[in-house]
């Protein structure tokens, strides 16, 4: 059965730790070297963006996409740049979003409620998810460590 879910991590962890959770949670599959879209510049991130959107990847293996948030502003701040962006992480099994600011969070939620035909769920245990849970279609806050 696929139930045809995507899994977006929107982490203020550092981009190395939030990768090791993701292949501690086996977002990342084993042997499969994830595809990192962080970039030093717009038009690096443009063209490996353009360049990842046009491989085909074998239908057994599960895609996971890496983007820090210096670039994500890149990624967000332009409508058709933001939609390939969003195309391309949807090919996907999971996009882990790291180094994100609770702004971002939540307009990373928005750009999938704008699509009108996804339905978003955010999960969050602190302050900082606040944003990103609100905006979700469903949300959903855990009393955690980090605050309530």
């Amino acid at each position: 059965m696929n139930a045809n879910v995507r899994v977006w991590v929107l982490t203020g962890d550092k981009q190395e730790t939030a990768i090791d959770t993701a292949k501690a949670c086996r977002l990342i599959q084993e042997g499969v070297k994830p595809t990192i879209l962080s970039s030093t510049s717009l038009n690096d991130f443009k063209a490996k963006l353009e360049q990842e959107s046009r491989i085909q990847h074998a239908p057994d293996v599960s895609l996971t996409i890496i983007i820090d948030g210096t670039t994500l502003v890149w990624a967000l701040e332009d409508e058709s740049i933001s939609q390939q962006f969003f195309d391309y992480g949807c090919r996907a099994k999971s996009v882990v979003c790291c180094r994100v600011s609770p702004k971002q969070k939540a307009d990373v939620v928005l750009l999938a409620k704008k699509q009108k035909s996804y339905i978003t769920l955010a999960i969050g245990d602190g302050a900082n998810d606040v944003p990103m849970i609100s905006e979700a279609h469903i949300g959903v806050g855990i009393r955690g460590k980090e605050g309530t």
